[in-house]
C-alpha cells in the first residue's frame, strides 16, 4: 500500500521581549510627560536566565562600612565624576575625569570616623550630593555637630559650616539638593538607640552657610513629625517638594509644600487593593522631575503563614494631587545600592535593578520591569555578586559597581557601546 505523506511547513517567530508585570495590576496607568531618557525602543532580549544567579547576595551596610571597599559611585557625565564610603575606617571621597579608569584622592575639612553614628536603620551618615562635574555637598553628623561641607571645584577647596544639635546619637538619613546652594536634610536616631526620637528636617540655603528647622506636622517636637518616623525628603524646586514619613503605626504620609516649607498639605499613601492592610516598613530615596516623584517601599503583611514582604512603587504626576501605589513583588530579592533599595530611579520614569543575577529595567514608573539579557553582566555577577551600586546616567550609558564573594576586590562595570552590553573600566 502506498501511503501518501503530506508536508506542512510552519513558520515560527520567537520574541526575545520579556515584560514582568508589578503584581496584579493594582496602580493607575497615567500619562507622562517626555524625557530625555526616552529609549529608542522598548525591546530587551530575553533567554534563559543565569545558571546560578547568585547576584544580587545580600550585605547590610555597616558590613560594607567595615570591608576597606569603595560602594557608592556617581558619574555626572559618564567622564568626570566621585566615588565614596567608608575605607579604613574613616569616611573618603574620590574623583576621576576618565570614567573611572584613575581616582585622586580627596581632602575633607571634616573626619568621620567609623562609629555607631555611621549608619542609621540602613542609611549612611555622612550623606553626599553631587549636583553637578564640579559641585558636591557632604552632609553629616558627628557626636552633636552637623556639619557641612561644600565644594564647587571638584573638592580642591571646601567650604565648611556646622551647628550644634539639641541631643547627641544622629545621623543625616536623607538629603535633596534642588541647587548648588540650597538643601533639605533629614536627621534621624536609630531605632537601637533607645529611647525614640522625632526625626529633624533641616533647610539649608547659601551653600550650607544658614540652616533653618522646618515644621511638617503638629506633633510637639522641633519638627512636628512624631517619635520612631523614618522620613525622606525630596525637593523638586525651591519651591515645590514633599516628605515623606513612615509612622510608627505603619502608616505612610506625605506632606506637600508649594512654598518651600512653609506650609505642608498632609495626606495619608495606603497600600493597594491587594495588599489592603499592610504596614509600611521602609521607604527609600524619591526622584523627582518638575511635578513628577517616584519612590520605592517596603510593606508587611501578616498571615496565616507568617509575615511577607511587599514592593510598592508609588508615583505622582500632579505634584502631589494624587498618588498610584503600583505592587512590584516582581523586585523581591533585587538590589541597586549599598543602602539595600530594591531599585533605583534615575528619573521619575526611568528604573533600574539587579536580580538573579540580570539587570532588569523600568520606563514607565514601575508600572513593567523589563528582564534583560546581557551575557557580559552576567558572566561578570557570576564572580561579583555583591551588587554596590547601579548609576544611569542616561537610558544607553550605565555602571554597575560590585564586589567579589571574598568582598576584597570590587570591579566598575560600564555599558560598551550597545546598551546591554557591559565591559569592567581598566
Amino acid at each position: 500500500m502506498k501511503v501518501t505523506t503530506r508536508l506542512f511547513a510552519w513558520t515560527a517567530l520567537c520574541g526575545v521581549l520579556a515584560l514582568a508585570g508589578c503584581g496584579d495590576g493594582q496602580g493607575a496607568q497615567l500619562t507622562k510627560s517626555q524625557s530625555a531618557l526616552k529609549p529608542p525602543d522598548q525591546t530587551a532580549a530575553m533567554l534563559d536566565k543565569p545558571a546560578y544567579g547568585r547576584a544580587p547576595r545580600a550585605i547590610s551596610l555597616s558590613e560594607l562600612q567595615h570591608k576597606n571597599l569603595w560602594y557608592h559611585v556617581r558619574l555626572v557625565d559618564g567622564e568626570t565624576g566621585y566615588r565614596y564610603g567608608y575605607v579604613r575606617g574613616q569616611f573618603r571621597m574620590e574623583r576621576t575625569t576618565d570614567r573611572g579608569v584613575t581616582w585622586k584622592p580627596i581632602s575633607l575639612p571634616v573626619s568621620f570616623r567609623l562609629s555607631s553614628q555611621s549608619s542609621c536603620d540602613g542609611a549612611e551618615n555622612p550623606q553626599v550630593a553631587v549636583v553637578d562635574l564640579d559641585t558636591v555637598a557632604v552632609y553629616g553628623v558627628d557626636g552633636r555637630r552637623f556639619f557641612r561641607l561644600t565644594t564647587s571645584d571638584g573638592g580642591q577647596k571646601w567650604q565648611v559650616a556646622s551647628t550644634d544639635l539639641p541631643d547627641s546619637g544622629y545621623c543625616v538619613t536623607s538629603v535633596s539638593q534642588p541647587s548648588r546652594k540650597d538643601a533639605w536634610v533629614v536627621l534621624s536616631r536609630p531605632s537601637s538607640a533607645g529611647r525614640p526620637s522625632a526625626p529633624m528636617v533641616y533647610r539649608i540655603w547659601d551653600a550650607g552657610v544658614h540652616v533653618a528647622p522646618v515644621r511638617v506636622d503638629e506633633a510637639q517636637t522641633i519638627s512636628g513629625l512624631v517619635p520612631g518616623a523614618k522620613v525622606q525628603a525630596v525637593m523638586a524646586n525651591l519651591r515645590d517638594g514633599d516628605v515623606y514619613a513612615i509612622l510608627p503605626n505603619g502608616q505612610l504620609v506625605s506632606y506637600h509644600t508649594r512654598d518651600g516649607g512653609a506650609h505642608f498639605e498632609k495626606r495619608i499613601l495606603a497600600a493597594p487593593k491587594g495588599i489592603a492592610g499592610a504596614k509600611a516598613t521602609r521607604i527609600f530615596a524619591p526622584r523627582a522631575l518638575e511635578q513628577e516623584v517616584t519612590f520605592p517601599t517596603i510593606w508587611t503583611t501578616t498571615g496565616a503563614y507568617g509575615a511577607r514582604q511587599h514592593i510598592v512603587v508609588f508615583r505622582t504626576r500632579d505634584g502631589g494631587d494624587s498618588y498610584a501605589g503600583q505592587i512590584c513583588d516582581v523586585l523581591l530579592g533585587a538590589r541597586a545600592n549599598a543602602e539595600g533599595a530594591p531599585c533605583a530611579f534615575v528619573t521619575p520614569d526611568y528604573g533600574y535593578a539587579i536580580k538573579d543575577g540580570r539587570l532588569m529595567r523600568t520606563s514607565d514608573s514601575g508600572t513593567t520591569w523589563l528582564s534583560v539579557h546581557s551575557t557580559t553582566l552576567e558572566q561578570w555577577l557570576e564572580s561579583y555578586p555583591y551588587v554596590l551600586d547601579v548609576d544611569y546616567i542616561s537610558y544607553t550609558q550605565g555602571f554597575v559597581l560590585a564586589a567579589d564573594a571574598a568582598l576584597t576586590h570590587t570591579v566598575l562595570l560600564a555599558t560598551q557601546g550597545l546598551r546591554d552590553r557591559f565591559a569592567p573600566v581598566p
